[in-house]
């Protein structure tokens, strides 16, 4: 049931023009919100219509839309209206709607339309994903070995799509990595928030975007060139965010930890990463091991050139492909090799800088939803691994 936040009347017709013309009709859930946030219920672009509130950062709003006229359920993400007044940020929003316009994968959230309305309100409409960011689920102790392997390999692939069109992601998290129920699969893994991303033959706007004493992406997950400047981050850096995302999602810890953004970044430049001990009742091979001590290499050109390459070997090392393996580079080469790099960076990393002075730009939008709100984003979590990748048998099953 819906309902006019101006006149109250009811309709079954969610997202249909009240009779009364002042609004579209909106979720009942919504009233309440309404009140508050004049956008509910409103017709954006002449085709989208706002109809509940899904979640709310410090960048701007994600509402649930239905498009006119055929009735398609989407998201409309909009940024805040003083927002839309700093160049910066509305470049960066720009930059966001232009990545993933680009974007063709079936593991990278799809784009359907931007742009900026008449009053200056800037929107991007998107799929609707019904499922829950791969945050909710830290420690990760509930995920077992197959889901393991199956969230990580789709990361892989989702990026290898991403860069296949000339886009470098830069701010890969958990809360940019989104598990839905798709054709069956209820862990089915949806990358999205390009708000950081990079367009890797035109580095202008990087330029314009970086300021003295900003960083932009999330510390947990940054690389350590990413660490000292915003500009010359291509492919390797989103390889390395991937190994520190899979370092957490196996071992149940983070990568580096620290008391405030400054110490964790100056951990990725200057710490050799520590040994990956999975967590108990976690076994991987230990070709895996080095995958991902492969991906978390201080230097960006002994990294992995392309998430293809390490999806090669990520496969390769569970035995979930046949061919040609591609060449691992001397790991503990590479590790005294790192060993040098940590004894140059101290001087190319500021560290008189003034932690409280560092101020980290993330692309996240969606934090929990309102209150009261319904729990859209969360399916029974006890059907969470029920689905398997048929690729995960063991190499003896596949045999005939």
């Amino acid at each position: 049931m819906g309902i006019c936040p101006k006149c109250l009347a009811e309709s079954d017709n969610l997202g249909a023009l009240c009779t009364c013309a002042q609004s579209h009709i909106i979720r009942e859930s919504a009233v309440q919100a309404a009140q508050t946030d004049r956008l509910l219920g409103r017709l954006i672009a002449r085709r989208f219509a706002l109809v509940d509130e899904l979640g709310a950062g410090a960048m701007g709003v994600v509402y649930e839309a239905i498009q006119h006229p055929i009735r398609r359920r989407c998201a409309i993400k909009v940024l805040q209206a003083d927002l839309s007044k700093k160049e910066s940020l509305r470049q960066r929003f720009i930059r966001e709607a232009t990545a993933a316009s680009r974007l063709n994968h079936p593991n990278l959230v799809t784009l359907y339309d931007f742009g900026v309305e008449e009053d200056g309100l800037s929107f991007i409409a998107m799929e609707y994903l019904n499922g829950f960011p791969l945050s909710e689920l830290t420690p990760y102790t509930d995920l077992d070995i197959d889901s393991v392997v199956h969230i990580l390999r789709q990361i892989l692939r989702a990026l290898a799509g991403a860069h296949k069109f000339g886009v470098v992601h830069r701010d890969l998290k958990p809360d940019n990595i989104f598990l839905c129920e798709l054709s069956g699969d209820k862990q089915f893994v949806k990358v999205m928030d390009f708000g950081l991303a990079k367009l890797t033959e035109d580095d202008s706007l990087d330029r314009e975007l970086t300021m003295a004493g900003e960083v932009f992406g999330t510390p947990l997950y940054m690389s350590p060139e990413q660490c000292l400047s915003a500009a010359d981050i291509g492919v390797p850096s989103d390889i390395y965010s991937f190994g520190a995302l899979a370092y957490e999602i196996i071992c149940g810890r983070r990568l580096f930890d620290g008391k405030n953004a400054m110490a964790v970044m100056h951990a990725h430049v200057t710490k050799a990463p520590p040994p990956l001990f999975p967590r108990p009742g976690l076994e991987l091979a230990a070709k895996l091991h080095d995958v991902v001590a492969r991906c978390l290499v201080k230097e960006p050109a002994k990294r992995y050139d392309s998430a293809n390459a390490a999806l090669h070997d990520f496969e390769e090392a569970l035995g979930l492909r046949s061919g040609p393996a591609i060449k691992s580079p001397d790991l503990k080469k590479q590790i005294e090799d790192d060993s040098d790099m940590v004894a140059l960076t101290p001087s190319m990393f500021d560290l008189k800088v003034n932690a409280a002075s560092v101020t980290t730009q993330s692309s996240s939008w969606l934090h929990a939803p309102p209150q009261g709100a319904p729990r859209w984003l969360i399916p029974g979590r006890d059907e969470i691994r029920a689905q398997r990748d048929p690729a995960l048998k063991k190499p003896e099953d596949n045999k005939s």
